[in-house]
């Protein structure tokens, strides 16, 4: 019974806090420069329609190559980056990334 309650509450807490964050109203980090919210803001808009995808999922990147402190955007870009197309972007950002917080820390 303990299990299932776990699993149960497990799996309420994720739709609640997964709804709030997809629609674009909770962030867990702040990002250093306006525009990249900005960005994000219409990345999440673009999400309403499958026909914007590719174009989420420049927008998105590019946010993150600008702003490699914005978190919020590298996990967007893990749920829209397409693997051929933008990988080599993304690893030089995330390597950008590793080398801030080495710096900063």
């Amino acid at each position: 019974m303990n299990k299932i309650f776990t699993i149960l509450l497990l799996i309420v807490s994720v739709n609640f806090f997964s709804q709030g964050y997809f629609s674009g109203n909770i962030n867990y980090c702040t990002p250093q420069n306006e525009n990249s919210k900005k960005k994000f803001d219409a990345v999440i808009k673009a999400l309403q329609f499958p026909n914007l995808y590719d174009k989420a999922t420049r927008a998105i990147v590019d946010v993150t190559a600008k702003d490699p402190t914005y978190c919020d955007a590298f996990f967007m870009v893990g749920y829209l980056s397409d693997f051929k197309k933008s990988i080599r972007k993304l690893l030089h950002t995330i390597m950008l990334q590793i080398v801030w917080l080495k710096i900063n820390h």
